[in-house]
C-alpha cells in the first residue's frame, strides 16, 4: 500500500512538471509570435537620382505612379535633398511634382513630398510606405531664404513661348513672391518682350499686382522693364523674373 502511495506520488508530480512545462512552452511561443506580428515595416526606396532632364523626370514620375498604383495600399513620401543656394530648385522640383501629378491623374493625397538642405547637391528620393511603415527621418527644410553667398543678380524663372514640358516650367510668380518675401533686403528686375509694348504692359501689371497684393512686396522693390524682342519668335523668353540679392 506504501508502495502504491509513493507511485501515486511521484506520478502527480510528474504531472505537475508537464503542466509547468506546457505553461513555460506557451508562454515562450506567445512571444515568438507576438514579436512577429509587431515586427517593424520599413520603407521602401524605390527610386532616387540627382539633376536630370525634364522629360528624363518625368518618365522616373511615371514609374513611381505605377509602383503606388501597383501597390493600392502605400503611400508615396518624396524627399528633396540639396544645398541651401539650392533652395530655388527644390521648390520649383515639388511644383513640377505637384503639376506632373495632377496632369497624370493620379491621386496627389497619396504622395508627401518634403525638401532638406543636407546635401551639396541636388538628390531626389522616391520612397513607398507600405501600411503602418514610418517615414524615414528627414530634416525638414521649409525656407525660402537665399543664401548670402549668393551675391549676383539670377534669373529666377522665365517664361518661354514655346516650351515641350509646360509642367517643368520655372515662371512661378507665386514661387518668386515666397523668395522675395523671405528676404527682404533683395529685389526684383522684371522684363517682359512683346512686339506690342501694351501687350507687354499688361502682362507685367498682372504679374506686378500679384507680387504687391498677394505677397506684400513693396513696389519700390520691383523694376519692369518693357522690350522689344531681338530674336524671332521662341528663340527667347517672353518674360524674366530677376533676383537681385
Amino acid at each position: 500500500m506504501l508502495y502504491d502511495q509513493h507511485l501515486i506520488d511521484d506520478l502527480k508530480e510528474r504531472a505537475d512538471l508537464v503542466r509547468r512545462s506546457l505553461v513555460i512552452v506557451t508562454f515562450v511561443v506567445s512571444l515568438v509570435f507576438s514579436a512577429v506580428g509587431q515586427e517593424r515595416v520599413e520603407a521602401i526606396l524605390v527610386d532616387e537620382f540627382g539633376n536630370l532632364p525634364c522629360a528624363d523626370n518625368l518618365a522616373r514620375l511615371d514609374h513611381f505612379y505605377v509602383e503606388l498604383s501597383n501597390n493600392p495600399g502605400s503611400t508615396g513620401f518624396v524627399t528633396i535633398a540639396s544645398s541651401p543656394e539650392g533652395r530655388r530648385d527644390s521648390v520649383s522640383r515639388i511644383q513640377m511634382i505637384e503639376n506632373y501629378t495632377r496632369i497624370r491623374r493620379f491621386d496627389i493625397n497619396r504622395l508627401k513630398i518634403v525638401r532638406s538642405s543636407t546635401e551639396t547637391e541636388t538628390r531626389i528620393r522616391f520612397w513607398r510606405l507600405p501600411p503602418g511603415s514610418p517615414e524615414p527621418l528627414v530634416e525638414i527644410d521649409q525656407s525660402y531664404e537665399i543664401p548670402p553667398t549668393i551675391r549676383k543678380p539670377f534669373i529666377f524663372g522665365a517664361e518661354e513661348l514655346v516650351y515641350p514640358y509646360p509642367e517643368c516650367a520655372e515662371n512661378s510668380v507665386d514661387i518668386f513672391g515666397k523668395f522675395l518675401n523671405a528676404n527682404p533686403r533683395s529685389r526684383a528686375n522684371l522684363v517682359f518682350r512683346d512686339v506690342s509694348s501694351r501687350v507687354a504692359r499688361k502682362a507685367s501689371d498682372i504679374v506686378v499686382s500679384e507680387l504687391v497684393k498677394k505677397h506684400g512686396i513693396a513696389r519700390d522693390r520691383i523694376r519692369v522693364f518693357i522690350v522689344k524682342p531681338k530674336k524671332p519668335a521662341g528663340q527667347e523668353p517672353i518674360t524674366e523674373l530677376w533676383y537681385l540679392p
